[in-house]
Order: structure tokens, then sequence, then C-alpha cells
């Protein structure tokens, strides 16, 4: 979908996004009326789902990125503080990438990805500036984004020794001024 597509559209409540797209683009849907994506011709086959990149801002503004988890396809895009708990627990196989910025600020003590069994992507800043006092990551991450836990003052622990993580990224845990131990699998290596 190309940028800025339906930017705006107070009228459009619902879109149903075809298993080929890929792509939704800068501001695509900021300020729209929109409150349901489904996908496919019954609306629920989002395991079908071919999205790979969404612009920035492409859903701001809109009731559906109002709720707690915002999830297009399998990529886990943001996390509102709605809810009391102070744990979160990503058990949602059909994840495969937590986006940047997903939980940024987040209030959230105890995060446990553990059971995604195909999240192999946490971009860069993924939880930057959040309370998070302890992580644990899905044996299938491969690859953690610039920043990752950058500004993570409270994280005081982080399990990544069943991922398959060759090496750490830049900037990382830059702020955890907290962390006292870091578990890493056989392989990792900072570069």
């Amino acid at each position: 979908l190309n940028d800025g597509i339906f930017q705006g559209n107070e009228d459009l409540e619902t879109i149903v996004l075809n298993p080929e797209l890929m792509y939704v683009g800068s501001r695509a849907f900021i300020d729209s009326g929109l409150r349901e994506v489904r996908y496919g011709q019954n609306g629920s086959e989002r395991n079908k789902s071919s999205i790979i990149s969404v612009g920035t801002e492409a859903f701001a503004g809109t009731a559906w990125y109002q709720q707690e988890s915002v999830i297009l396809g399998k990529l886990y895009l943001k996390f509102n503080n709605v809810g009391a708990s102070s744990n979160f627990t990503l058990a949602d196989e059909l994840i495969t990438s937590i986006e940047s910025s997903a939980f940024e600020n987040a209030r959230l003590s105890i995060i446990d990805l553990s059971a995604a069994k195909n999240l192999t992507s946490i971009k860069a800043f993924a939880f930057k500036d959040s309370s998070v006092t302890s992580v644990v990551l899905a044996k299938s991450v491969t690859e953690i984004g610039r920043g990752a836990f950058m500004g993570c003052t409270a994280l005081r622990t982080a399990d990544l020794s069943e991922t398959k993580i060759t090496a750490l990224s830049k900037d990382l845990f830059n702020g955890a001024k907290e962390l006292l131990n870091v578990s890493l699998s056989e392989i990792g290596r900072a570069h």
C-alpha cells in the first residue's frame, strides 16, 4: 500500500488485507477511522500474511492502533500500556518479528518471549526506555537490533542463552545501569 493512501479517511473502519500484500507505506492509515484489520476472504487468514515491512506512522491516530497488542500479520508492531499487568508473555506462534520501538516506554517488569516459537527478529530500539527488569528470549531469535534494550535502567537479567544469536548489536544494553546477569548462547559474542 502506498504512503498516505488512506490518510485522514475517517469513513474507513475495516480493511481486509490480501495475503500477498508485503508492504504498508508510511502514514498509510494515519488519522483514519480504521478500527479493524482482517486477513483474506474469510477475515481470519492471518497465518497467510506476507507483510514484511510497515512504514513509519502507518497506523498512528487510528482506534485500531490503540489496542494493547498491535499485531499486523506476523509482525508485532506496538504494545500499549492499557492493561494493569506488569508482566508480558508472547505466546503467539505466528509472530516472526518485534518491530522497532514496539515496547518503547512500556511499563512492564517481566517480558517472556520464550514461547514465541517463530520469533526470529527483534528490531532496533524495540524495548527502549521500558521499565523491564527481566527478559527471556525465544530459542528461534537470530538477531537483535541496535539498542534494543537501550535506556532500560531497571533491567537486571537478560536470558539470551537459548537463542541462535551469533553477535550482539551496538548499544544493545546501553544505559542498562542495573544489569547484573546476561546469559548468552555458546556462540554469542560482542562485535
